[in-house]
């Protein structure tokens, strides 16, 4: 097999980046509106009552808000349990060290070092992020006005707009966001509808997305299964026949693709058919049983599996007697901590890299006496990441969402706050950024940064004190006070005990062997399409692993490196992956691709 040798770049081409931007998920619109709405009530609520801190309202819920009901809940929850801790402890940090300056730069590190630390190594993940964000901020806010009555009205109103977002997350959030089982079977829908799609007409618009969805495996899929098990509303029986549905749904997307790209004869009528009663009974939140198999004539291996996908779309492997259903394999309860939280360095390496970025930003703040420019601490606790190649690869997004963001806020302040005599054009405008900031963070995680960045330096420089400013300082010192905070992150984590995305590509690589040997130990279609799916996510694993490590300096891996040659053979394995989903490989010949494979990617 011959194998290209040029070390290209690879890495999101200005075509795949506006690709990313613009494809369509079956959730991707109504969660974009899910987070303009909750910012812009948000703002609204702090423009009425006259909440100081207007700028951090819609930043805490374009952080945590969450596409279902389920998961805002819990943040919600989570995040009133974190605003007390954050409370007492910033009445003790100003309670200790009012007027020292030392004490204060101490308890900035303290605090930067502990909030890092929980999150990368607890549950609690950006929910800690946001804390630390909150906490430190507020804590070098409040020392700066040494009056006992300032000091305990600020505390208070902290409080209170911290609460805001999370209360909201709890109610609205119950109220417009939809189940966890609801955005299971739309998403499964979405996957039949694009599948018809790409029977009916060949070569159509529609391959990029289907290639996408498939690439995105159906990790988020059965993410909404646990989840609906968590709502205790639904049979445990139908969750477990919807999990078959999600891992069918993108087989049958594969299949459908590989048809559509090349094969030029016409689908049976028959088999559209049944797809679109299958569509039509998803659509509605339900699933089929009982599919009836549809008998096809053809040589073409592809359109003869589609009625063994559809026999079995939603029957389990091995199914059992409804009332062994619910029995569940003995799992290891995991806790607040990772398994190895105190015994791997990385965690401690993460947390002290970001607290030196915090104290430098802090140092920098204090020393240049600009009070405008105090958003370089708080964009420390957002764009942090452990792995250097995924963070400068961020750091590009983030770096062009600030542009984006900074630019409109600019803009506004000049052509339209002057004009503004009323709230709803403030609302209007905050809701059209919060919805293209939203419909961004939404998408791939390749862009989702760049999204979040837009709304980040948005709000940061259109909102001060209790609401929107006219002055264009505000509005400089802001984005400069964002650019700094980018600067030194990335200067910290790259210089600093740099973390290569290089040194997981490995056990990404193992990841991927093992998933195509099991594919070809499985003997049931169940099992075929199970290790279908999870092949081709740890496959978009080692995509992403890779482009990561294109980013890094050369010192972080081995130059002897061809990028193009690994980006080849993993095409290679997708190749081989579907090719033992339909059967198109006898056994010994998939033994030796697979060897072959192992070779060209270690």
């Amino acid at each position: 097999m011959a194998r290209p040798a040029i070390n290209s770049l690879y890495y999101l081409p200005f075509k795949r980046l506006w690709f990313l931007a613009c494809v369509r998920t079956s959730d991707r619109l109504q969660y974009a509106l899910c987070i303009a709405a909750s910012c812009t009530i948000n703002v609204l609520i702090g423009e009425i009552w006259q909440i100081p801190g207007l700028d951090l309202l819609p930043l805490i819920s374009l952080a945590l808000w969450q596409k279902d009901r389920v998961s805002n809940v819990k943040s919600g929850i989570v995040l009133h349990v974190l605003i007390i801790s954050i409370m007492i402890s910033i009445y003790l940090c100003v309670l200790f060290c009012l007027d020292h300056i030392f004490l204060i730069a101490l308890f900035v590190a303290i605090l930067s070092f502990v909030f890092f630390f929980l999150s990368a190594a607890t549950k609690l993940g950006p929910l800690a992020s946001i804390g630390g964000m909150l906490t430190v901020y507020l804590f070098i806010t409040f020392v700066d006005y040494p009056i006992g009555e300032k000091i305990t009205r600020s505390i208070l109103y902290s409080n209170l707009f911290m609460s805001i977002p999370a209360t909201l997350m709890m109610t609205l959030g119950v109220i417009i966001s939809p189940s966890p089982k609801k955005l299971l079977t739309d998403q499964i829908a979405y996957n039949i509808k694009l599948s018809i799609s790409l029977l009916k007409n060949k070569n159509t618009s529609h391959e990029k997305t289907a290639l996408y969805l498939i690439h995105s495996g159906p990790e988020e899929m059965l993410k909404y299964v646990h989840l609906a098990s968590s709502e205790r509303m639904w049979d445990e029986k139908d969750l477990i026949a919807l999990k078959q549905a999600a891992i069918s749904s993108l087989s049958l997307l594969s299949v459908s693709l590989d048809i559509s790209k090349h094969y030029s004869d016409e689908s049976p009528e028959d088999l559209i058919n049944s797809l679109e009663e299958i569509y039509t009974i998803f659509s509605k939140g339900n699933y089929p049983i009982d599919i009836p198999h549809v008998h096809i004539q053809s040589d073409q291996l592809p359109l003869r599996t589609i009625p063994d996908i559809l026999v079995n779309f939603t029957t389990p492997p091995n199914e059992i007697s409804p009332s062994k259903v619910t029995e569940k394999p003995p799992q290891k309860k995991q806790g607040f901590f990772v398994s190895d939280a105190f015994t791997n360095p990385t965690y401690v390496g993460f947390a002290l890299k970001g607290t030196a970025a915090v104290f430098i930003s802090y140092l920098i703040f204090k020393a240049l006496d600009w009070p405008g420019i105090h958003t370089c601490i708080i964009t420390c606790f957002l764009v942090a990441l452990p792995r250097v190649g995924e963070m400068i690869s961020k750091e590009l997004m983030r770096f062009i969402g600030s542009l984006i963001g900074g630019g409109v806020s600019i803009l506004s302040i000049i052509y339209l706050f002057p004009h503004m005599d009323e709230i709803t054009l403030l609302s209007i405008i905050i809701f059209i950024m919060s919805l293209l900031s939203g419909w961004l963070k939404a998408g791939d995680s390749r862009i989702s940064y760049g999204g979040f960045q837009l709304g980040l330096t948005f709000f940061l420089c259109i909102l001060k004190d209790f609401g929107p400013t006219t002055d264009m300082t505000t509005a400089r010192d802001r984005i400069v006070g964002v650019l700094i905070g980018n600067l030194v992150t990335y200067a910290v984590f790259s210089s600093i005990w740099p973390k290569s995305s290089f040194e997981t590509l490995a056990k990404k690589i193992t990841t991927i062997s093992q998933m195509l040997q099991k594919q070809l130990q499985s003997t049931t279609i169940q099992e075929k399409e199970e290790a279908f799916a999870s092949t081709q996510s740890a496959i978009e694993a080692g995509k992403l692993n890779l482009e990561f490590v294109q980013f890094e300096p050369y010192h972080s891996y081995s130059k002897d490196i061809c990028f193009t040659d690994k980006f080849y053979s993993l095409r290679q394995a997708e190749k081989l992956s579907y090719r033992l989903l339909i059967g198109n490989i006898n056994l010994n010949e998939a033994k030796q691709e697979i060897e072959k494979l192992e070779s060209h990617l270690q």
